[in-house]
C-alpha cells in the first residue's frame, strides 16, 4: 500500500508537467484539443491525489506503522476523529492535504466551467 500511494504522487506530478506543457501548446497555438487534454489530465491529477490522500488515511484507520509517517503520528490507542485528522498531523502530510484541497478546487472549476461558452481564460486561471 505503501507503494501504491508513492506511486499515485509521482504519476500525478508527471502529470502535471504534462498537463501544463498542454496548457501552454494550446494557448500558444490556439487549439481546443490541447486545452481539452489539459482539462482531462488535470481531472486525472485530482483523482491521483485523492488516492493517495485517502490510502494515507486508511493506514492512520489501520494503524499500518509500516508507513514511517502514521509511526511518527499515530498510535493505537488514539480515537478515530485523531487518527483521521492524522493527516495533517506534521508538514509532509499537511502539504500533501493542502494539494488536495488545491486539486479538489481546481477540479471544481473546470466541471463548472469547461462547457461555457468564452471561458478562454480557464486555462490562465488553471
Amino acid at each position: 500500500m505503501t507503494a501504491i500511494g508513492g506511486y499515485a504522487l509521482f504519476f500525478s506530478f508527471l502529470l502535471s508537467i504534462a498537463v501544463l506543457a498542454s496548457f501552454v501548446v494550446g494557448l500558444k497555438r490556439k487549439d481546443g484539443r490541447f486545452i481539452d487534454v489539459g482539462y482531462r489530465g488535470t481531472k486525472v491529477v485530482f483523482l491521483s491525489i485523492t488516492a493517495a490522500s485517502l490510502l494515507l488515511v486508511y493506514a492512520f484507520l489501520t494503524d499500518d506503522f509500516r508507513i514511517q509517517y502514521v509511526a511518527s503520528y499515530s498510535e493505537r490507542a488514539l480515537p478515530l476523529f485523531y487518527k483521521i485528522t492524522g493527516l495533517w498531523a506534521g508538514q509532509k502530510g499537511s502539504l500533501l492535504f493542502w494539494t488536495w484541497l488545491l486539486s479538489l478546487f481546481t477540479f471544481i472549476t473546470i466541471v463548472r466551467d469547461e462547457k461555457k461558452p468564452n471561458t478562454f481564460y480557464l486555462p490562465y486561471v488553471l
